[in-house]
């Protein structure tokens, strides 16, 4: 199985020459954030079906069929849950299609699904579809390095309280 080395979001960017990127709505809590970050063009199917193009979150109907009719390269980040509770309805032997993985728990959770889910041949090449990226979103003007540390940590747990929250965070 190919683990892959991690590569900073940034690189990978520019490495596969990614202009857009279409963030689903359940995650759009992060968009503005990820849009100053990254400093991305937001998709619009009419006019960037071509573009080489990140789908951030697969969450519903909306997601699946902008995918599915994209005709460049896409790239689909999973935001977390989304991997879980939707694996099934993703087109996995879409040919244009590769995966990010922002951290080692998604990775090791999508190639266990490829692996119930694969045609007995298909396994190498789906994996080799798959990329470990590190992203950082972190904004330095509010989340400060301190002298002492104390004994609270910030922990984001979703955009909606759920009682299986606690469990998955």
């Amino acid at each position: 199985e190919k683990q892959n080395n991690s590569i900073i979001l940034e690189k990978f960017i520019t490495d596969n020459k990614i202009t857009h990127v279409r963030i689903s709505h359940s995650l759009k809590q992060i968009r503005k954030r990820f849009l100053e970050k990254f400093k991305f063009n937001l998709y619009d199917h009419t006019k960037h079906s071509n573009s080489n193009t990140i789908f951030f979150g697969f969450y519903d109907n909306s997601d699946l069929i902008n995918i599915k009719n994209h005709k460049g390269k896409a790239f689909l980040m999973f935001g977390g849950t989304d991997l879980s509770e939707h694996f099934n309805r993703i087109p996995i032997y879409q040919r244009n299609l590769q995966f990010i993985c922002i951290s080692n728990d998604i990775q090791k959770r999508l190639v266990d699904a490829l692996k119930v889910k694969r045609k007995s041949d298909n396994l190498n090449s789906l994996i080799r579809k798959i990329w470990n990226v590190e992203m950082n979103m972190v904004d330095k003007k509010i989340f400060k390095p301190v002298d002492k540390i104390g004994t609270k940590i910030y922990v984001y747990d979703g955009y909606i309280d759920k009682p299986q929250n606690i469990n998955i965070y």
